[in-house]
């Protein structure tokens, strides 16, 4: 059985007890969904990529999370490369470029005190609660962050991913591993192999107007679940 690893944010995260414990948007919007019905199964990615999996036949394996950033994500590639059999399938999503990771100061390494996490994931520019937010639980000053901010958006750093991402694509290429990458930063469109993957994916503002999010929907998950399982049944020959 081949194996289907997913790697990126929020937009491929599945709705776990933890997500939805930290995310309010996911909370509102599942709450929208079920009105006052017993909750229904959340219909994540996971939901829909398990329902197509008899006829498929792959196991999941999905490390994808919500905030988090392209060090993350690469990382957790990295991580799980040394799994990858000859013809698994990869799902990479390169996120926002303006996102970075900081060391949280409070964090205990004692297994049995973990209840910090052990990195905080910044998105730039910060507003005013969550920049006293980062102060507060960083080893940074406010002019430090300040920088960190402005070394998000260089050309550098944009030059640094591009470098991570060629590296990933040949690695997939010499393990003969089917890759398909996806990105939601405009500046990363011409280097994925479907830069409209996430062309008109239902929206969960639209369908609840009063929810400012972009999040994809019950259905917009499903199709973001039939186009990964299309990309491949098309272009898995080895």
């Amino acid at each position: 059985m081949r194996n289907l690893f997913i790697f990126g944010d929020s937009f491929l995260a599945p709705y776990t007890p933890n997500e939805l414990a930290r995310f309010n948007w996911k909370r509102e919007y599942v709450s929208a969904e079920d009105g006052d019905k017993v909750r229904n199964t959340v219909k994540d990615l996971n939901y829909w990529l398990k329902e197509y999996r008899e006829r498929n036949s792959y196991r999941l394996i999905n490390t994808a999370v919500s905030g988090t950033n392209n060090d993350y994500i690469f990382e957790q590639f990295h991580r799980f490369s040394r799994y990858f059999n000859y013809g698994d399938y990869v799902v990479l999503l390169v996120t926002k470029l303006g996102r970075t990771r900081l060391i949280n100061r409070f964090y205990n390494t004692d297994k049995r005190m973990r209840k910090q996490d052990k990195y905080l994931n910044v998105v730039f520019p910060l507003d005013d609660n969550a920049n006293a937010a980062i102060k507060q639980q960083t080893y940074f000053t406010p002019d430090e962050i300040e920088k960190l901010a402005l070394e998000s958006s260089s050309r550098q750093h944009e030059l640094k991913i591009q470098r991570y991402l060629r590296g990933i694509q040949n690695l997939c290429f010499i393990s003969k591993v089917n890759l398909l990458t996806i990105t939601i930063d405009e500046k990363m469109r011409g280097l994925v192999n479907e830069p409209d993957f996430f062309q008109d994916i239902p929206r969960i503002q639209e369908k609840f107007s009063y929810i400012d999010d972009r999040h994809p929907t019950y259905e917009g998950n499903h199709l973001i679940a039939s186009r990964i399982l299309k990309y491949f049944n098309i272009k898995n020959k080895l």
